[in-house]
């Protein structure tokens, strides 16, 4: 019986895992103004689209986190696979206005890219970048205060000059 009642449990929970709740989809996120959620999508070199799922390769979801409207969770997924590849907050009566919050940045394989923290739309604190075998590729400390940066190694040793943000595509 208690095998029975745990089974019935589990599947009911994982049949909600694949439910989805069906939102409107925008051209742009100004069409947002008002929804408590929307869909955006995207082309392979992240161009936005006029409407999907035809030649999407990822779509961002919106949502609003708070009473008032006026912050925003946005998530982007790959279409085919259902991946997760970016997920940024921000603050404003859309999604796109002031970036705030932490925001993180996959490759298609899952593994962590980038990993950093917005204060309106500045990078504040630590950004951290990561080559597509998960090892660190920059570590760099923001200071928004002094508007100054530095770089570390792999091996956290100081560069003298911090490298590109994002790793060549060659």
């Amino acid at each position: 019986m208690k095998n029975w009642v745990l089974s019935l449990i589990l599947s009911a929970g994982s049949t909600s895992a694949f439910c989805q709740i069906t939102v409107p989809t925008v051209r742009v996120v100004d069409e947002a103004l008002g929804l408590p959620a929307a869909v955006r999508y995207y082309d392979e070199f992240w161009a936005p689209l006029p409407s999907g799922p035809a030649g999407a390769h990822c779509y961002d979801r919106f949502t609003r986190v708070d009473s008032a409207g006026l912050d925003w969770k946005a998530r982007r997924y790959v279409v085919a696979t259902g991946q997760l590849i970016l997920e940024q907050y921000f603050t404003g009566p859309v999604p796109g206005g002031e970036l705030a919050g932490h925001s993180r940045e996959w490759y298609e394989t899952g593994q962590l890219r980038e990993d950093l923290t917005y204060h309106k739309s500045r990078v504040i604190g630590v950004l951290r970048t990561y080559f597509p075998d998960g090892k660190p590729r920059r570590t760099e400390f923001a200071s928004p205060a002094k508007g100054t940066s530095m770089c570390l190694d792999s091996a956290g040793h100081p560069l003298v000059k911090c490298p590109p943000t994002t790793p060549s595509l060659k």
